[in-house]
């Protein structure tokens, strides 16, 4: 017994009757993005409650963590977007800039050779 608004036809013969191709019926997106928004705000506190004990976790290692938390909804986004949420929200991590750089270790063990120009006067270019 036919249910109702189905008249024996497949549903992409349906479309034709409402203005619509074939295309448009089988590219539709069933899901809407309802899941995902409504976790974001859930991810981002959980990312704030682990970087305030551990400030310098990774975000990769973030994703993991996290990924196994939310397995259960099965929408916890890539580790790609997962990455960009956390650049929208702030929360990556700030990279440190070194305020002294060592370009030479002259402390090293390996044999250091004697200076052989020291103290000779050099009287033309290329000449010592």
């Amino acid at each position: 017994m036919p249910g109702i608004g189905d008249c024996g036809q497949v549903p992409h013969q349906q479309c034709g009757l409402f203005g619509y191709s074939r295309q448009t019926y089988y590219k539709r997106d069933d899901d809407n993005d309802f899941k995902p928004l409504a976790l974001e705000p859930l991810i981002v506190e959980r990312v704030k409650d682990y970087r305030r004990e551990n400030p310098r976790l990774g975000s990769v290692k973030l994703w993991m963590i996290l990924r196994r938390l939310f397995d259960e909804t099965g929408c916890f986004p890539g580790r790609d977007a997962f990455i960009e949420l956390l650049r929208r929200h702030g929360l990556m991590v700030k990279i440190r800039k070194r305020k002294h750089y060592v370009t030479t270790d002259s402390n090293h063990n390996y044999r250091k050779y004697p200076n052989l120009v020291k103290g000779v006067q050099v009287y033309a270019p290329n000449r010592i």
